[in-house]
C-alpha cells in the first residue's frame, strides 16, 4: 500500500552551465573569494552587526524591482532582483553574473506591456534563508504560459563571503569528506526522485523505456552535474535533471536527501509530544479579495511542516510542498493580478492518539472533488505506518481489513444512490467502486478517539464522476 497519496509533477530548471563545483552561478569560471571581513556594500559606513541569530535580511537586499502593468491596465505583474550584500569577491560576481543576464530580460518585460505582451517570465522573485553560517539565495522564475520554472541559486558562507560548492556543503552537513561518499548519496536521491516521479506508472508499463529513463537518470554524469544546498532547516536538497517518460529529455527537479540531516532532533516520547512540538505551519497565508462578481471572498492556504527528523518526516515535508506550494502560488498570483483559479482551500487538521500522529492535509476547488494528503506516524520510530499496521492498532489483521475497507465503501455507495437502483450504469459504478484495485488505493487512519476511518472512492453515476469520502470503517453489509 503507498504511503503517499499524490505527487504533483513541476517542471524545474536549472542554470546554464552551473555545475557541482561552480558554488552557484557567479561566473562560468568560479573566482577565489577574498578572505576579509565581510561587511554590506550599502551603505558603505555601515559594518555587518554582530548579532546572536543573523536574518537573511542582513545580507541580501533588492537589487532591481518592476512593477510591470500592460498599457491597456489589464494586467500587472513584477519582477525583483537580489542583492548579496557581502564584501567578496564572489558576491560581487554572483551579483553582476546575475544582473547581466536579467537585465536585458526586465527591459524586454517593460517594453513588453507596452503591447499589452507577458515577458518571458510570468515573474521573477527571490527567497534567501540562512542556515548554521550559510546564506542560500534561490531566484524563481517561472515561464509565461507554461508549468516550468527556472531557478538561479547562490550559495555562501556569510562569515568569509566565500561562494561554497557542492562538496564544501555536503560536508558541512553529513560531516562527510569522501567525494565517493556524496556521489553515493546523491545517486539514492536521484533514484528514489524517479522512483516517486513515475510511482504512478503500473508495474505492467514500465517497459525498456522506463529502465533506460531510470539508468540515465541516475548516470554518472548526471550526477556530477547535481548542485546541493541546505534548505533553512538544515535539510540536504539536491537541484538534479530527473528523465520520466513524461518528459524524456529531463526535467530538473528539488530532491530532498533524505538519509542526512544537519540536526539529530529525537522524536519526543508521547508522554512529552504535543501537537505544537510535532506539526507546525509552513506556509500559511489567507487570502481576501472579491471575486469577478463583485464578491468578497476569503481563501484559506495552509501547509503543514511535521517536525520528525526521519526520512518519512522529510519525505511528507517535501511531497506536500512539492504537491501543493505551485498550485498555493498560482493562486496567490492570480489574485494579485485581479484573477483568479479553480482553488478554493488548502488546509489541515492533526491529531495525536495513543503512540500515533495522523495529519491529514485536504485541498478543495470548485471543480474537482476534495483531495486528501493522509500520513500516520509511529512516534517511537518516526515511520510512517501502512493501512496493515493501522488496521492492526484497531485490532483487525491483515486478512480481514480490505473486506471492511470494501463494504464500507460499498455501504456509501448504496446510501448514496439509494433511490437510484434503476439507472443506467447503476451496477457497473457500485462494482467499481468495490473492485480491489479501488480498494488497494484507499487509506486507513485512526481518528482523534482511535477509530479506525477510510478515506476512498465511491464513483458516481454520471461518467467521469466520483466522490472522495472519509468513512469510519464498520464492514456491516
Amino acid at each position: 500500500m503507498k504511503k503517499i497519496l499524490s505527487i504533483l509533477l513541476v517542471s524545474i530548471l536549472l542554470i546554464t552551465g552551473c555545475t557541482p563545483d561552480s558554488g552557484g552561478p557567479t561566473t562560468p569560471e568560479t573566482a577565489e573569494s577574498t578572505e576579509t571581513t565581510v561587511i554590506p556594500t550599502e551603505p558603505p559606513e555601515t559594518t555587518l552587526p554582530t548579532v546572536a541569530q543573523p536574518k537573511p535580511e542582513d545580507y541580501v537586499t533588492t537589487g532591481r524591482r518592476e512593477e510591470i502593468t500592460f498599457m491597456d491596465g489589464s494586467k500587472t505583474y513584477s519582477y525583483t532582483l537580489p542583492k548579496v550584500l557581502l564584501n567578496s569577491q564572489a558576491a560581487k560576481d554572483w551579483n553582476a553574473a546575475l544582473s547581466q543576464e536579467l537585465s536585458p530580460v526586465f527591459d524586454s518585460a517593460v517594453a513588453y506591456a507596452q503591447v499589452s505582451r507577458t515577458g518571458k517570465y510570468a515573474t521573477i522573485d527571490y527567497r534567501a534563508w540562512i542556515w548554521e553560517d550559510v546564506l542560500t539565495v534561490l531566484v524563481t522564475m517561472p515561464l509565461a504560459g507554461s508549468e516550468q520554472t527556472e531557478y538561479r541559486l547562490g550559495v555562501f558562507d556569510y562569515t568569509t563571503g566565500e561562494a561554497l560548492n557542492s562538496g564544501q556543503i555536503f560536508t558541512r552537513i553529513t560531516g562527510e569528506k569522501t567525494p565517493a561518499s556524496m556521489d553515493e548519496v546523491v545517486q539514492l536521491a536521484l533514484e528514489s526522485g524517479f522512483d516517486r516521479l513515475c510511482d504512478h506508472i503500473p508495474e505492467e508499463e514500465r517497459d525498456k523505456t522506463y529502465t533506460d529513463l531510470r539508468e540515465q537518470t541516475t548516470a554518472p554524469e548526471n550526477v556530477a552535474a547535481t548542485l546541493l544546498y541546505p534548505e533553512e532547516d538544515g535539510t540536504l536538497v539536491a537541484v538534479a535533471k530527473v528523465c520520466t517518460p513524461e518528459a524524456e529529455a529531463g526535467e530538473l527537479r528539488l530532491l530532498p536527501v533524505t538519509d542526512f540531516s544537519a540536526t539529530e532532533v529525537s522524536i519526543l516520547p508521547e508522554a512529552e509530544a504535543t501537537l505544537e512540538d510535532l506539526v507546525t505551519d509552513y506556509r500559511d497565508e489567507e487570502l481576501r479579495y472579491r471575486d469577478s462578481l463583485g464578491n468578497r471572498k476569503t481563501v484559506t492556504l495552509r501547509i503543514p511542516q511535521v517536525n520528525i527528523n526521519t526520512p518519512d518526516g522529510r519525505d511528507c515535508n517535501w511531497f506536500l510542498a512539492d504537491s501543493l506550494e505551485p498550485v498555493m502560488d498560482k493562486k496567490i498570483a492570480a489574485v494579485e493580478d485581479d484573477g483568479d483559479t479553480k482553488l478554493q482551500e488548502i488546509n489541515y487538521d492533526a491529531w495525536l492518539w495513543s503512540d500515533t500522529l495522523t495529519v491529514l492535509v485536504w485541498m478543495e476547488t470548485n471543480v474537482d472533488p476534495t483531495t486528501y494528503y493522509i500520513y500516520t506516524f509511529d512516534l517511537k520510530t518516526g515511520s510512517l505506518l501502512d493501512n496493515g499496521e493501522i488496521a492492526a492498532l484497531a485490532g483487525l489483521d491483515g486478512q480481514a481489513y480490505p473486506e471492511q475497507m470494501r463494504k464500507t465503501l460499498l455501504n456509501q455507495y448504496d446510501t448514496l444512490y439509494a433511490e437510484q437502483k434503476q439507472a443506467s450504469g447503476y451496477n457497473l459504478k457500485r462494482e467499481l467502486t468495490g473492485a480491489g484495485e479501488n480498494v488497494e488505493k484507499a487509506l486507513l487512519y485512526l481518528d482523534a478517539e482511535g477509530n479506525l476511518m477510510v478515506c476512498g472512492t465511491v464513483y458516481g453515476l454520471a461518467d467521469g464522476e466520483y466522490t472522495v469520502c472519509l468513512l469510519p470503517v464498520t464492514g456491516e453489509t
